[in-house]
């Protein structure tokens, strides 16, 4: 049984550094098998230069350079009797009698890492997407960026023994054969900032059966997501409208709404129902199909791709075919658009104003309306919307308390997505609406969007 819904997905820009961190790290490694077997002969008992000579069936010569090198190296000491002991330092590389002696090696090494600056969580994938168009920013501090080396420094050392079992440093693994230990950090020589971008993260929302909110999964890209949960909730409080519930209401009523209200009361809404209506309907061609998430999500566009193909099929059998303004009405609401998905989802409205074929004709002309009452909004729309310029009509008023999202194309269809928000159980707007070719509902709407545009559009 199906309990997961999702209703919106939002991609979150977190910012990103990328540094070159050089370290030391300290192994310890196994000996050569003369030096180990010396070392281990001797642990068991001071012995004299002869009989270390007997024993492994040196020349005088042969015992010289081997006992002279350990000598060297402060591992071998001569006690008052001529016996051979092991020295303070060489007891060291014993745990137990009958153990293998191992040595702490310090050795550089130099790693490029990418960290995220809410967290500091180290990035394990490589981002393959930097735009910052058609996402939330997550805001930080600049003195958080300022001194992000510092921070990374610190990060770095705190969770060094963790970054080698997960693999993000070494990560081809250590050679156990000279390594008998895990490495451990010894050193911070330095770390370097390389470049700077952020990471798209998309963020999926659903509710369960009943319409309840269910909990975000963690993100894979990181080593640790709590922080950046943390920060993605702050902004959505800071973000989500009041509750809408009666404007939602009103606009139904002034649209001729009588079917989306009856799957969601004040406190839940009727998951099932929904989907058991909108199941109903595709299967019998039913003229109004319910949906409910984000009109641009893959499940819901697929409502919209339908009637563009039905549009261009039926164009070819048709003379003096009339082109419309096909309008799509944004909401004002801060998660609307902040997907990926909305820019594929523009793209192939814009492919498919004209039919297919080799007369192939103009079907429609896109028109993506805005909400922008000053420059500002404006020029934040056409950076978002970068390559699709053409497409652009920006409004200074307010269409139904932009709580509602419109696609209209006169005579053929509409798409109404309604965008409830209710703060005390839903941490983000919840998309719920309809498509509909019912020429009524077609013209019901039409009559108020060009009543809302007749004097609203901007230059």
């Amino acid at each position: 049984m199906i309990d997961k819904f999702k209703y919106h997905e939002v991609d979150f820009l977190i910012p990103v550094h990328r540094f070159n961190i050089n370290f030391s790290y300290v192994t310890q490694s196994e000996m050569s098998f003369v030096r180990e077997y010396l070392l281990r002969l001797i642990h068991l008992s001071p012995m004299m230069p002869q009989e270390i000579a007997n024993y492994f069936g040196f020349s005088k010569i042969e015992l010289q350079e081997a006992v002279n090198e350990l000598l060297d190296k402060g591992e071998l000491l001569y006690l008052g009797d001529g016996r051979l002991d092991l020295s303070k330092l060489s007891r060291q590389y014993f745990k137990k009698p009958g153990d293998s002696p191992k040595i702490n090696t310090i050795l550089p090494r130099s790693e490029k890492l990418k960290f995220e600056l809410i967290g500091f969580s180290c990035v394990l994938n490589e981002i393959n997407n930097s735009d910052n168009r058609l996402g939330v920013k997550i805001k930080i501090d600049d003195s958080v960026k300022a001194f992000s080396q510092k921070q990374v420094s610190t990060n770095f050392q705190r969770n060094f023994n963790q970054h080698v079992a997960d693999e993000i440093i070494f990560s081809n693994g250590w050679d156990q054969k000279l390594e008998a230990l895990p490495p451990k950090i010894y050193s911070m020589d330095s770390v370097i900032q390389i470049g700077q971008f952020n990471m798209r993260l998309p963020t999926d929302f659903s509710v369960d059966n009943v319409g309840i909110s269910l909990e975000r999964p963690d993100y894979s890209d990181l080593s640790d997501s709590s922080k950046i949960h943390d920060s993605i909730t702050q902004s959505l409080y800071e973000d989500l409208k009041p509750n809408n519930l009666e404007q939602i209401f009103e606009s139904m009523h002034r649209i001729g709404d009588k079917h989306t209200k009856n799957f969601f009361t004040l406190d839940s809404i009727d998951i099932e129902g929904l989907l058991i209506s909108r199941a109903l309907g595709v299967s019998e061609n039913d003229e109004t199909i319910p949906f409910f998430g984000s009109i641009y999500l893959k499940e819901n566009w697929s409502l919209v791709s339908e009637q563009l193909n039905n549009l261009s099929d039926s164009s070819t059998k048709l003379q003096n075919f009339k082109v419309d303004d096909l309008l799509w009405i944004a909401p004002i609401d801060s998660f609307w658009g902040k997907s990926e998905r909305m820019s594929s989802s523009l793209s192939e409205l814009i492919l498919s104003e004209n039919s297919k074929g080799k007369k192939s004709q103009k079907l429609y002309h896109s028109n993506l309306c805005l909400y922008s009452p000053d420059d500002k909004y404006i020029n934040d729309h056409k950076y978002d919307f970068e390559g699709y310029s053409q497409a652009l009509k920006f409004f200074k008023d307010i269409f139904l308390n932009g709580n509602v999202e419109i696609i209209l194309l006169p005579g053929k269809f509409v798409v109404v997505c309604y965008h409830l928000s209710l703060p005390d159980t839903l941490p983000i707007t919840f998309p719920i609406g309809f498509l509909s070719t019912e020429i009524s509902i077609i013209n019901k709407v039409q009559l108020l969007v060009d009543e809302f545009l007749e004097n609203s559009l901007s230059e």
